[in-house]
């Protein structure tokens, strides 16, 4: 059997996360990796030294690209991912789109012609779901053993944009990237939400929320300062479905650790992702106290620590592998565009009152 033939356009300068669709093509047997396009070569050709691949697998279109491969990865800037998918649908080249969906939730009107007509899969990556710890979540409150939840806590963040000597880029302009942090991990967090609940169709209640930009301004490439248009740090606060009390803190400018903390009728549950494939849960019964806190490990634990790159990179190569095998069965994916565009609803609904 031919095997399919993926691409990947975009190739992250800051970030690097096409080196993780890279990944998960790579480790997929069934898959041949055929090229890569950026809209400046000479950074597409820095990409495919940095990984050992010969620059004749450099594209200079993406549309040649879209056209030769039955699967594509779009690690773009935010602003150019409707774009992009759209003209994957209309070629029926099955996308892998990185979140967020877009930039705003107007822009996704672009596909909703080609989503009626279109033979592709489409989803996008929301990697957090694979990692293990979340996935025990995932299965230990759709199992109901934990009855009722009460509340959820959640924080994320990342230190790269502490420093304020790094300059000006496009997670800094709103036409670019839409909202700040809470687009960054926003759109993350509101997806692990819906996944560690198994409620898909999800909605933020009682909403309330606050945002900051801490540092205004950014170096630009003429070294003048140039205004930063979106968030730095963001707090929210809701009820979802039907009286869980949910808590949210995000920040691009740094937390000492990304976790989440879930109390329940029968459990308290703890996930860290500096402990990735793990999980601590306190149980017990009706009318009897909290047990002695028990340390839960994933069967997967030692293929994850021995994989060799960051957490978010190997849940972002699970990601990709996933995707291959939806196009492999045609089962349609759990985080489709539809669903991305819900993601979107939420981000807009915190930035409008924040």
């Amino acid at each position: 059997m031919a095997k399919l033939k993926a691409g990947i356009i975009g190739t992250g300068q800051a970030t690097g996360i096409s080196k993780a669709h890279l990944l998960g093509y790579q480790e997929c047997e069934n898959v041949e990796f055929i090229g890569v396009y950026n809209h400046t070569r000479a950074n597409a050709e820095k990409w495919c030294d940095a990984y050992g691949l010969d620059h004749a697998l450099c594209y200079d279109s993406a549309d040649a690209l879209i056209a030769d491969a039955d699967l594509i990865s779009i690690c773009t800037p935010n602003y150019a991912h409707i774009e992009y998918v759209k003209k994957c649908l209309e070629a029926n080249t099955h996308v892998l789109c990185e979140k967020p969906i877009s930039t705003s939730c107007a822009e996704f009107a672009q596909l909703e012609q080609p989503l009626k007509t279109t033979s592709a899969i489409a989803m996008v990556g929301y990697n957090y779901r694979h990692i293990p710890g979340l996935r025990m979540i995932h299965d230990l409150v759709c199992s109901g053993k934990l009855g009722r939840i009460y509340t959820i806590r959640h924080c994320m963040g990342a230190p790269r944009l502490a420093n304020e000597s790094v300059p000006m880029e496009w997670r800094f302009v709103r036409s670019l990237s839409g909202a700040g942090a809470l687009t960054d991990f926003g759109s993350h967090a509101l997806d692990i939400l819906r996944y560690i609940t198994g409620s898909d169709d999800l909605k933020l209640e009682n909403l309330s929320a606050r945002t900051a930009t801490f540092i205004p301004a950014r170096a630009g490439r003429d070294g003048t300062p140039q205004q930063v248009e979106n968030d730095d740090a963001a707090m929210v606060l809701a009820t979802v479905n039907g009286g869980t009390l949910y808590s949210l803190t995000l920040s691009r400018v740094g937390v000492a650790s990304a976790w989440l903390e879930l109390v329940a009728q029968y459990g308290i549950v703890r996930f860290d992702l500096m402990n990735p494939c793990q999980i601590d849960v306190q149980l017990r019964e009706s009318g009897r106290p909290y047990g002695a806190k028990q340390t839960l490990v994933a069967e997967d634990a030692d293929a994850w620590k021995q994989a060799g790159v960051p957490v978010p990179y190997k849940a972002c190569a699970e990601t990709v592998k996933e995707f291959v095998r939806l196009v492999e069965t045609g089962e349609k994916p759990a985080t489709d565009l539809y669903y991305g565009l819900q993601i979107q609803k939420d981000i807009e609904a915190i930035e409008r009152i924040g």
